[in-house]
């Protein structure tokens, strides 16, 4: 459920962000985890992420702003197509809501039964019964299809089941409004609403509604997590684990790899349906799942076997964000220049490599990163036909040296590449200018593919139409 992009900031906004970004340089492993996954959230550019000084840098640039824009004090809702839109009530006959009662505060809707047609995704109208007659005092976002019995109801014995929901919109009790014909479900069940009209008018309900606020408290903060937050942790644990990598126990070593603490763990699970309450275990599990079933990274010749690393003919695993990540000094450069130098060298690095991920992603390719057992390659992407090898090298004039160790390092993973999949690869590298004579022409003699970073979007599409 990875959030869109965006480009301008409310200025409460562009505080919160500056604050997590100052924070990360001396976070704890899990609490980056948890900081990254807000700045996700609040649609931070993967390139803005890698410090304060990036952002305040794209700020300054005017390639991000920090801006009241027009609607930014309303929430952004985008509505649903009719059947997927639902009726849940909040109080009952004799014991209403009060004037306090707000949308945003809740990460559960409590129910009577146990739902059977709710899918993730739907939309479910708050329509407070009793004293406010059915007036519609908030929107929630399913986040799971299945419900379960979980501590914190309001009512155990009354609303046992807890269906995990994100919160849209929120209209305080006095200020609701009725639509006419909607009434707040007492079956203990969500109800659909068939009726477009209605629907159109139950989006107009809560269209003066303010825009979510972050997360207030660490349950929340950790429920913002989702399974790319800890996708990296589950893939080390397989490899680490070796022939013992059996799901209880890859699901505690990767727990294990991302130091969470007892607090973080006994945070209850948002995405409910399946008895686990920890919502960063059920995360976990939800990872090891993902990478068999859809990404097909991992796989099990038999139930009762271990999981291992798929043989297959696709490289790399879902992009990791270079932004996202914390520097590293592999460059060849560390022992010839000073920390400071080589932070900003790194970061430059980065955002070349996340922009170059994105404008992959704006044509419907998918980035990959390197996969544990692989070389460590900048990032790779596969196009008809062929398996796509990318070194970054930063520098507005590319020197001798540094294409030199670009064609060596790219040569390398193009044949470590090569002998683990029978996929064509190609070698590529990303420069930010022309490379320097002679490598024009010597990497065209070694088939290595040249992407300029100063006319990105040409010199990608002559590649992607010509390979």
């Amino acid at each position: 459920m990875s959030e869109a992009q965006r480009t301008t900031f409310a200025p409460a906004e562009a505080r919160e962000i500056r604050s997590l970004l100052d924070a990360l340089p001396a976070a704890r492993q899990a609490e980056r985890r948890m900081s990254t996954s807000r700045l996700r959230h609040l649609g931070v550019p993967r390139a803005a992420r890698a410090s304060r000084a990036t952002f305040d840098a794209l700020v300054e640039a005017g390639e991000l702003a920090v801006a009241e824009a027009p609607g930014a004090s309303r929430a952004q809702i985008t509505p649903h197509p009719g059947g997927r839109v639902f009726r849940v009530a909040v109080g009952v006959t004799g014991d209403s809501i009060p004037e306090t009662w707000s949308a945003f505060d809740k990460r559960y809707q409590w129910l009577g039964k146990e739902p059977k047609s709710i899918a993730s995704g739907d939309h479910l109208f708050v329509l407070a019964v009793d004293r406010w007659k059915s007036a519609v005092v908030g929107l929630y976002e399913t986040v799971s299809g299945g419900a379960e019995t979980l501590p914190g109801s309001p009512d155990p014995e009354r609303w046992p089941w807890a269906l995990g929901v994100k919160p849209l919109a929120a209209i305080p009790p006095p200020n609701a409004v009725q639509v006419i014909h909607q009434r707040g479900p007492q079956s203990g069940l969500p109800e659909r609403v068939d009726d477009d009209e209605a629907v159109r008018q139950l989006y107009t309900a809560v269209a003066d509604s303010p825009p979510p606020p972050g997360p207030t408290d660490l349950e929340q903060r950790v429920q913002e997590l989702e399974v790319e937050d800890v996708t990296e942790d589950v893939l080390t644990a397989v490899r680490e684990l070796g022939d013992q990598a059996y799901q209880p126990q890859v699901i505690k070593k990767a727990v294990e790899l991302g130091r969470w603490n007892d607090a973080e763990l006994s945070a209850r699970a948002w995405f409910t349906g399946t008895g686990e309450e920890s919502h960063i275990r059920r995360l976990v599990a939800r990872a090891l799942s993902h990478e068999m079933n859809m990404s097909r990274t991992l796989e099990r010749p038999y139930g009762s076997s271990p999981f291992t690393f798929r043989e297959a003919d696709r490289a790399g695993v879902p992009y990791r964000q270079a932004g996202d990540r914390s520097p590293t000094t592999h460059d060849e450069r560390v022992a010839s220049i000073d920390i400071a130098e080589l932070e900003r060298a790194t970061q430059r690095h980065m955002r070349l490599q996340d922009r170059f991920a994105d404008e992959l992603q704006r044509r419907g390719i998918e980035p990959r990163s390197p996969g544990p057992a692989e070389p460590q390659f900048d990032l790779a992407f596969e196009h008809r036909g062929a398996i796509h090898v990318v070194e970054v090298k930063t520098g507005t004039l590319p020197s001798q040296p540094q294409v030199r160790i670009g064609v060596g390092q790219v040569l390398e993973y193009h044949a470590l590449v090569g002998d683990m999949y029978s996929t064509p690869v190609r070698p590529m590298l990303l420069l930010e200018g022309e490379p320097p004579a002679p490598w024009p022409q010597l990497a065209e003699r070694l088939a290595i593919q040249i992407v300029r970073a100063d006319r990105l979007d040409e010199s990608l599409n002559e590649l992607l139409n010509v390979a």
